[in-house]
């Protein structure tokens, strides 16, 4: 008895010591297989996942579930760290005020989830949320932490992409955070970072102060593999016998071992001499030389198989990466793998007492530039995306504002772009749409879903882009026939590039080169996120949420508020034009006075103010356009030289003293962006200090032409960001001595230009830093600075603005304009839109002026207009006659006067419409002071506490709700 136990002892320790290297190969074998094929199951179930709300999404499958079995892990809390938590009851609490938001990863795919957190029992810890009240999931050390409960929401993806009726490829596309654009040998190519990060492996997660950071590697990693491409008949039969011996031993089974075997050997083909008519010249040369020759299908077997591949050969053979080298040395083998295109870059999100930073450094994105070329890089274009199929809308920052609803985006596709601070006129390739241009770099979504039992749920975000935005562009992006989701994102180029027609032309055709610029940005692209909180995700809250941030950030700041609530009335007179003329039939040029300094005194100002005028304007506000040497047509200046047509120096003297003496502000304009003549010593030279296309051409400004529909040369020479300095400097020496006070270099407040010279290059941030420094001394030397435009960097040194967008493009796919610009700009600066006598519909605009709460502004000529319409360049002024207009200006003043007075000081807190077509709306200041303006041409009534009516192309005013006047 005792024998026979010894006897099955000894047996099942020769069988166990048989076993074990047999198990030990087998589960080696296993688990290489099971990662190659971990995203076979996985990849099916994110594309499946039924996730209901985002904290489902955040828990996923639990925080236990292996992802080679196709079961989606809980994402892992990485911010805030362990560290801001307090035990309690044996579980880890977060209090409020450590953390006001918590940052959710998928550290598989690269999804991040932030969430606003919320103290519903004000017992200072954050709630944690009641589905999840009994579960748990990690933080990035393995702690368990609670799915918290939140008042608002962003996420890098919908969380609902799973159970969307998109294609499965698409779906895999909507699970990207980067989309990387660029060329290879002339073909457009495009990489989404799930298919070409997360498939391979390679995005990595780490916590960062206060943050996050996501690392991806964009495209398959260049390696050289431990596998001969190219190899002779008896080596490669060699090193096969190898690796059939080790998957035998592996593999006893014949079906399992010739599967295996057969993925390793199936993308060989054998090369003789009779196979070589029409091969590659080192095929035919290697099989001359040496016989036959096995060549590896790399484009087909890159990925999976390869991979296999390799992992037998240094699993079973003792081949090394010399012999590798040796062997494709014998057979010529010099092209190998291509290297495929590849990009690395990070992303990082931060938080401050302000919400969440999200940061790309554009000097940190890698790539192989003498293969590739990058056109654009999409940052997170799926972030904060709205179901179309759900109520809410997108915010676009076309001009002063467009907001796109859900419901009319339905079935539509589209996708609508804009660049912040509007054309680059460096660049040959410019827009061929009249746009409004978007002065303020923000986008924003806000959506409202309808749970099962029909309660519903408001979440919205408003994006504010803060660095690189020059180089930026914001984008809307619908494709209902592919997806559900409404897109507002940002993309950018470090290095941009310009296309040039053979033809010589400016409009893109189909013979065009692409030039890429020398200069790369190297700095950073941040978007500042506002998560709204869900009790009010509109507009309004947006506008809001903004405009307290750049307060407190010293972008904008509050006016301080006189005791003169009058709104100031802006004139622009039109000084001097050339003209020809004739003596004894012989032709010369003539400059002819369009509004002498004193027409400026007793045509204009004296019969809005004088005596005899009723209820005179008391807050007039002048601008002189034309009035230095050259008239409208003057040259860059270098000092100031006054036209003689207008009355000389004697003549612009006696303004300045009239102006001051009955409490006129004068603004004599300067343009130091533009240059019209270049004439002998005259300060200017065009070779030096214009700048340069990408080509190395002098920049010319276009202007529309609406008949063509696409832009013209103006002969306007754009200067260099690098020389307005030296011009405003020899400038400022000259016209400190006429002690005015006030200046308008307006054109600095609205354009922005690169210069591609090759000696001092300049992007369009390097350019914004140059206006920002020339703008800040500007406003140290004068008292009060005018502009026009508005882009958001220059608003800090203006005292007022001109050409303020109150319009968007009217867009096919936009739902309605609203003031968006203005809300965030009232009650910091004074502002006005275009001439009122310029407009297309007079009356529209007066109301579209008293809506935006801007000031009314006119452009005018006291005498020879009809030498503007002949001139051809500025014909645009066709309605500038002053007789003409001077009755509708006086009366149209006192009529948004009479409103706006009352709130000039006051912000606007909310806009709204009160009719389902965007034509009565309803806009209220923080002074308790509501404007309700009506656009129809008939009149309109509603009920708000009462029942109101106000007439066609009227106004009602309301003061803490109360009726005022009706206008």
């Amino acid at each position: 008895m005792k024998m026979n136990k010894l006897f099955t002892a000894i047996a099942i320790a020769v069988i166990f010591a048989l076993c074990v290297p047999f198990c030990c190969v087998l589960s080696v074998a296993a688990a290489e297989e099971e990662q190659a094929n971990k995203w076979d199951s996985l990849q099916a179930a994110y594309m499946a996942a039924p996730f209901a709300n985002i904290a489902e999404r955040i828990y996923a499958n639990g925080p236990t579930v292996d992802p080679v079995t196709g079961s989606i892990p809980s994402m892992k809390l990485i911010y805030p760290t362990i560290e801001a938590f307090e035990k309690v009851e044996d579980k880890f609490a977060l209090k409020i005020e450590n953390a006001q938001y918590a940052l959710y990863v998928d550290d598989l795919t690269g999804e991040l989830v932030c969430l606003k957190l919320v103290d519903r029992d004000e017992d200072g810890y954050a709630d944690v949320h009641p589905d999840f009240l009994s579960s748990t999931v990690k933080d990035i050390d393995n702690n368990d932490v609670s799915v918290f409960d939140y008042c608002g929401k962003w996420a890098t993806n919908p969380y609902s992409i799973g159970s969307s009726t998109a294609a499965t490829s698409v779906k895999a596309q909507l699970y990207s955070q980067l989309i990387i654009e660029y060329t290879d040998n002339g073909v457009a190519e495009k990489y989404y970072s799930f298919e070409e990060s997360a498939l391979y492996d390679q995005i990595k997660v780490s916590g960062i102060k206060n943050g996050a950071r996501v690392e991806y590697a964009v495209g398959e990693q260049a390696v050289k593999y431990l596998v001969p491409f190219f190899i002779t008949e008896e080596k490669y039969n060699a090193l096969m016998a190898q690796v059939e011996e080790g998957l035998r031993a592996a593999y006893p089974n014949d079906s399992d071992f010739n599967f295996y075997f057969e993925k390793a050997t199936v993308l060989y083909r054998d090369y003789s001499k009779d196979d070589l008519a029409g091969q590659p010249e080192y095929i035919i040369n290697a099989v001359e030389r040496l016989g036959t020759c096995y060549l590896y299908d790399y484009k087909t077997g890159k990925g999976k198989n390869l991979d296999l591949l390799e992992s037998y050969i240094s699993e079973y053979t003792n081949y090394t990466y010399e012999q590798l080298d040796e062997d494709h040395a014998e057979t010529g083998y010099t092209v190998a793998t291509e290297a495929p295109a590849s990009f690395k870059l990070a992303i990082e999100y931060t938080f401050d007492e302000y919400g969440m930073m999200i940061r790309c450094s554009a000097g940190n994105i890698r790539f192989d530039s003498s293969s590739f070329q990058l056109d654009d890089v999409y940052l997170l274009p799926y972030a904060g995306a709205g179901d179309i199929n759900n109520e809410g809308f997108a915010l676009y920052p076309d001009g002063s504002g467009a907001i796109i609803d859900f419901k009319d985006a339905r079935s539509q596709t589209f996708t609508l772009v804009t660049t912040a601070y509007g054309q680059d006129y460096a660049f040959s390739t410019i827009s061929g749409a009249n746009n409004e241009d978007a002065r303020l770099p923000v986008f924003g979504m806000a959506e409202v879903t309808t749970d099962d039992e029909g309660n519903k749920n408001s979440s919205g975000f408003l994006a504010y882009v803060e660095e690189g935005e020059s180089l930026a562009d914001i984008s809307v992006n619908c494709i209902a026939n592919s997806h559900p989701y409404l897109q507002a994102y940002t993309k950018f180029n470090p290095r941009p590039s310009d296309q040039y027609s053979l033809s010589g032309g400016i409009s893109s055709g189909s013979t065009m080169w692409t030039v890429e610029a020398k200069r790369k940005y190297t700095r950073n692209y941040r978007v500042r996120i506002f998560i709204l909180e869900e009790q009010d995700t509109s507009y309004s809250e947006m506008a809001n949420t903004l405009r307290s941030y750049l307060i407190d950030k010293g972008v904008i700041s509050l006016m301080d508020e006189k005791e003169d609530k009058d709104i100031p009335l802006v004139i622009e007179t039109l000084g001097a034009i050339e003209t020809t003329a004739r003596i004894l039939g012989v032709p010369y040029a003539k400059m002819q006075a369009l509004t002498s300094f004193e027409d400026v005194q007793k045509n204009i100002v004296g019969k809005l103010r004088g005596e005899d005028v009723a209820e005179p304007i008391n807050n007039i506000v002048v601008k002189l356009n034309g009035w230095l040497d050259g008239g409208l047509d003057y040259n860059v200046p270098s000092g100031v030289e006054i036209e003689d047509a207008l009355g000389g120096e004697d003549g612009f003297k006696s303004l300045v003293d009239f102006c001051k003496k009955n409490n006129v502000t004068l603004y004599p304009d300067f343009d130091f962006s533009y240059s019209r003549v270049d004439e002998m010593f005259d300060g200017f030279d065009a070779d030096k200090d214009l700048a340069r296309t990408i080509d190395d051409r002098k920049s010319y400004k276009k202007t529309y032409n609406p008949i063509y529909q696409t832009y013209d040369y103006s002969g306007q020479g754009v200067i260099s960001s690098n020389r307005m300095m030296h011009f405003y400097d020899s400038t400022y020496a000259e016209y400190k001595n006429y002690k005015i006070g006030n200046i308008s270099v307006s054109t600095l407040g609205g354009n922005l230009n690169s210069d591609f010279n090759e000696d001092d290059p300049l992007n369009r941030e390097d350019s914004k830093v140059l206006v920002d420094r020339l703008l800040k001394k500007v406003s140290e030397q004068n008292e009060n600075v005018m502009l026009s435009g508005g882009n958001i960097f220059t608003v800090k040194y203006a005292d007022i603005i001109l050409d303020v967008p109150l319009e968007d493009s009217l867009l096919r796919y936009t739902s309605t304009e609203i003031p968006f610009y203005s809300m965030v700009l009232h009650g910091s600066v004074e502002y006005a839109g275009s001439a009122l006598n310029l407009a297309g519909d007079y009356q529209a605009s007066v109301l579209k002026t008293i809506e935006s709460g801007a000031v009314p502004y006119f452009i005018v000529a006291a005498q020879n207009t009809s030498d503007l319409k002949n001139s051809g360049v500025y014909s645009m002024y066709y309605s500038v006659r002053y007789s003409i207009w001077l009755e509708d200006i006086y009366y149209t003043y006192h009529k948004i006067n009479d409103v706006l007075k009352n709130v000039k000081y006051s912000q606007i807190i909310k806009h709204e419409f009160l009719d389902d077509y965007y034509n009565v709306v309803r806009v209220t200041y923080d002074n308790g002071y509501s404007i309700v303006v009506n656009y129809n041409d008939e009149e309109f009534t509603y009920r708000d506490n009462g029942i109101y009516t106000v007439d066609a192309s009227g106004i009602l005013i309301f003061k803490d709700g109360a009726l005022v006047t009706n206008e």
